[in-house]
């Protein structure tokens, strides 16, 4: 995007001059910018503002207030995420909505912190705790499962799998760099595997042989899993956490992606799109689906770019 957002000789793209702050008229309409450039402070006038910021992942106030169960949770999104543009709308009357939406995942590897897909798991692993228990179905989405992971003692779990999951992560460039890093162990049997994870060797013994036994059809799973997948030495497992990635909660907008207030009234010449306006994944974090961050950014810029092209004309 940036290579061609630079080759439009209509354009100018200005990336050393971080805004702090927009510039409001009489009439309560958002007329530019402020910025900072090194010890100097400017004054960019526009007729449209579209906010294209990110959410508030990265700020930890405002994570406490709105997403409380995650105020503790590793942090795996931009630094720069820190909510100034959801801000900004709500000095100026901005309505909010899903503030409590977020993406979280729940198999981060530590201490190497870097994503394992999950679908190590939904295609037939398991995860446990330090006392070798499973909790809960695996078949959660990833996003809402990551508050199961953080709830367990100390807030880790082990994904545990076989040589065919392994197979299957090493299509994944994050899986390689933690294999490369040593965060991923095997062994030949689930005992030995147990006893270098950390984790209760007894226990995890007879959850992994009570999942097998499911698997072949022997019993009904445990946790109430409708499709379990026999797993065969050699077995894996990495120790993993719960993550925030990033929030979906945000200014509210119209079908143009113009602000609105409280009352429905539009922000004159105020526009928001990705991280900064409200998304669709309802609350908390079991109604984000893979992409809907995506979808606010892309869907909401495409709009607010053509309302706003539109109206200055």
């Amino acid at each position: 995007m940036r290579k061609v957002v630079m080759a439009d000789g209509n354009i100018d793209l200005i990336s050393d001059a971080p805004v702090s702050n927009l510039i409001i008229d009489a009439d309560d309409a958002v007329v530019g910018v402020v910025v900072q450039r090194g010890d100097t402070q400017e004054r960019v006038r526009a007729k449209k503002v579209i906010l294209a910021c990110n959410g508030f992942g990265g700020n930890h106030t405002m994570v406490a207030q709105y997403i409380p169960a995650m105020k503790d949770a590793l942090y795996f999104g931009s630094e720069g995420n820190t909510g100034e543009g959801i801000l900004w709308g709500i000095e100026l009357g901005a309505a909010t909505a899903f503030m409590d939406a977020y993406q979280a995942h729940n198999s981060v590897a530590v201490p190497v912190g870097v994503l394992i897909s999950y679908a190590l798991i939904t295609e037939g692993g398991i995860q446990v705790n330090k006392h070798g228990q499973r909790f809960g179905t695996e078949m959660q989405g990833y996003s809402e499962r990551a508050l199961e992971v953080l709830a367990q003692p100390d807030g880790f779990v082990w994904d545990i799998y076989d040589e065919r999951l392994h197979r299957l992560g090493m299509k994944f460039d994050e899986y390689r760099e933690g294999f490369a890093a040593g965060a991923i162990k095997s062994a030949d049997t689930i005992e030995q595997l147990a006893e270098i994870l950390g984790i209760d060797v007894e226990g995890t013994a007879q959850t992994f042989n009570a999942y097998n036994a499911a698997a072949r059809g022997e019993q009904p799973d445990a946790m109430g899993r409708e499709h379990c997948t026999e797993l065969h030495a050699p077995l894996y497992g990495v120790k993993v956490t719960g993550a925030l990635f990033h929030t979906q909660g945000g200014l509210t907008v119209d079908f143009d992606a113009r602000v609105l207030k409280a009352d429905g009234s539009v922000i004159p010449n105020l526009y928001a799109g990705g991280g900064v306006a409200a998304g669709v994944s309802g609350h908390g974090a079991a109604g984000y689906l893979s992409g809907n961050g995506l979808l606010t950014a892309l869907g909401y810029g495409m709009l607010a770019g053509r309302d706003a092209a539109r109206r200055i004309r």
